[in-house]
């Protein structure tokens, strides 16, 4: 979806317990590509530090410029 000249992602979120058999808390955000990349995608690669590599081989983030396979990619990073 496009707002303001920008291409916006949906992100569904879903937060709840290991050992719950609970629905937990959903919710959804509208994200562009640069905010995903900056306060979701960095702050988990810091986080991770050398450890980030091994996680995420198989579904490496998307790439600058919101490209042709953002939006596939953004899903396999999310998983």
């Amino acid at each position: 979806e496009e707002a303001c000249g920008h291409t916006m992602y949906t992100v569904e979120c879903c937060i709840r317990g290991a050992q719950s058999s609970l629905d937990g808390e959903s919710w959804s955000v509208r994200r562009r590509l640069h905010d995903l990349r900056t306060d979701l995608h960095d702050a988990v690669k810091a986080g991770l530090g050398d450890a980030y590599a091994a996680h995420f081989a198989s579904a490496p983030f998307a790439l600058h410029g919101g490209l042709p396979g953002t939006t596939a990619r953004l899903s396999a990073w999310l998983g």
